[in-house]
């Protein structure tokens, strides 16, 4: 399948026509510039939507999700590409996913990771949720989910209040690391 992050035709008479391909052109000219740069540090909240291109099947960008991803959101750019590039991508769920992914300057896949928690989305008497991802100026990742259920019962007792949480970076290579989600009841 082929997908890509614009409602709108791309530009692919100039980097694509019939047997001569360019992929890093393409890469450069086409797929990144679908990406708004963004601004570090950075605040994400999954939860709010806004204004965002969409993923267009009609398009190579697939070359450059993984495979069998047809159609996600294009959040942003990361501000430094001088030795990488890094972009956030959005999946479409009840909440917005965003995933973070680096490539190398010619297009090819280096890493990505789920950058969220992954905890909202309960339909429990009494669930919210709130779901807050940090990208720090130094290229560091805190994603943290605050989780309160109530028993589904006529007065909503038993209230429990749980905090999931990980952390991560970004090397100067475009590996991404990310610790193991871990949880916290709070009293």
């Amino acid at each position: 399948m082929i997908t890509s992050c614009s409602t709108t035709k791309d530009k692919t008479e100039s980097v694509d026509r019939p047997g001569t391909f360019d992929k890093t052109r393409y890469f450069k000219e086409v797929f990144v510039k679908k990406f708004r740069t963004i601004e570090l540090p950075l605040t994400l909240r999954p939860l709010e939507t806004g204004e965002r291109m969409k993923t267009n099947p009609e398009s190579a960008d697939t070359l450059f999700l993984r495979n069998g991803v047809t159609y996600v959101l294009c959040y942003g750019l990361l501000p430094d590409t001088s030795k990488y590039y890094g972009v956030i991508w959005q999946g479409i769920a009840d909440f917005e996913p965003p995933y973070l992914a680096t490539y190398t300057k010619q297009g090819d896949m280096i890493d990505e990771k789920e950058l969220y928690v992954g905890q909202c989305g309960g339909a429990d008497c009494g669930w919210s949720c709130s779901e807050t991802i940090n990208i720090s100026v130094d290229y560091k990742v805190f994603a943290v989910d605050s989780v309160t259920v109530a028993d589904c019962d006529s007065i909503g007792g038993n209230i429990r209040r749980t905090i999931f949480y990980k952390s991560g970076s970004v090397d100067d290579k475009g590996i991404i690391t990310m610790t193991e989600t871990k949880d916290e009841s709070v009293k």
